[in-house]
């Protein structure tokens, strides 16, 4: 397992944590490129919760680099924003002090610092820009009504035939993920049926 991370601080920590586990290596990087791994050597890429925070630029320097560095049928799961779905809204017109009020008086959601140049659209087209094809997408709702993050999977494939991407657009994921903690945090009598 390589752990790829551009804050030095995460990095060690994590070389701490996985110090008994030779498997598992971990590499400072930049926040965009993977040059250190060579051209089709990874099978799968995982990140959930950090690239929801960046820049559209930063997504496509990372999907640009993962449609040299997966192997044909590798696979990735990215958890990224969708506020972009939302930049042309009523809301994006009002005065941020209006917005703020709005907020505090829970009449509006937070944002929870997702970046708004991304969407669950431009990362589909970003994915066919560098070879990748974006398989599945499920929207959903972080802490609020709008469905402002996106889970993707998408695949490297050496074939031009592209399915449509399955999309589930999911405004009860936190409810759903509400459930799930409290059945695990109770005894087995409560757990989920098979």
């Amino acid at each position: 397992m390589l752990i790829v991370d551009p804050a030095v601080e995460c990095i060690e920590a994590c070389r701490r944590r996985f110090a008994a586990h030779p498997r598992v290596r971990c590499y400072l990087n930049d926040g965009r490129s993977l040059s250190i791994f060579p051209d089709q050597s990874i099978d799968f890429v995982f990140s959930f919760d950090s690239l929801v925070h960046v820049k559209r630029e930063i997504i496509e320097a990372y999907l640009s680099e993962l449609g040299a560095k997966l192997r044909i049928g590798g696979r990735g799961f990215i958890h990224h924003s969708n506020l972009g779905e939302y930049a042309h809204s009523l809301r994006e017109r009002l005065p941020p002090r209006v917005r703020k009020l709005l907020i505090k008086a829970k009449i509006l959601d937070w944002e929870h610092l997702r970046d708004p140049s991304m969407s669950a659209d431009l990362f589909r087209a970003l994915c066919a820009q560098h070879g990748l094809h974006c398989l599945s997408q499920e929207l959903v709702n972080w802490r609020g009504r709008r469905l402002i993050d996106c889970f993707s999977l998408f695949a490297r494939s050496d074939s031009d035939d592209r399915s449509s991407t399955y999309i589930i657009r999911n405004p009860n994921f936190m409810r759903e993920a509400a459930l799930i903690r409290r059945r695990s945090q109770s005894g087995p009598e409560n757990s989920l049926p098979n």
